[in-house]
């Protein structure tokens, strides 16, 4: 069913999620999700998000990493890639730098580490270190 531009615009009805932000005028943020990793054995869960190097969160994505990290267990990570557009599927360098945003008890800490350093840091965040 195609709603009429009248109809629409006397209901307010958006026209598809596009609109979303002109509909809540700003006030609220919609988010998809990239990636969860959950250990089962704590029931502990990291959040991911990825995104292009010189992008930044949309008000949806900071909403959502930031009250999912004030559960208990549980923590986001936004991380900015420089190799977004690459198409070569080369592994990452170990000494390449990422941007990398983590979320934990509702607060935000933006780093900068290489992707073995992200990889202890995810594995530490769901408790699995030593296993």
């Amino acid at each position: 069913m195609t709603l009429t531009h009248e109809w629409r615009d006397t209901t307010r009805i958006p026209k598809g999620m596009s609109d979303f932000k002109r509909w809540y005028q700003g006030t609220k943020g919609i988010a998809d999700v990239d990636g969860i990793v959950h250990n089962k054995a704590n029931d502990n869960i990291v959040m991911l998000e990825f995104k292009p190097q010189a992008s930044r969160l949309t008000v949806g994505q900071e909403i959502t990493l930031t009250a999912f990290s004030k559960k208990e267990g549980c923590a986001g990570i936004a991380v900015f890639d420089p190799m977004w557009n690459d198409t070569s599927r080369e592994d990452y360098e170990d000494d390449m730098l990422l941007k990398v945003i983590i979320f934990i008890d509702g607060k935000q800490v933006k780093q900068y580490m290489t992707v073995p350093r992200l990889n202890t840091m995810i594995d530490g965040l769901l408790g699995i270190m030593g296993m």
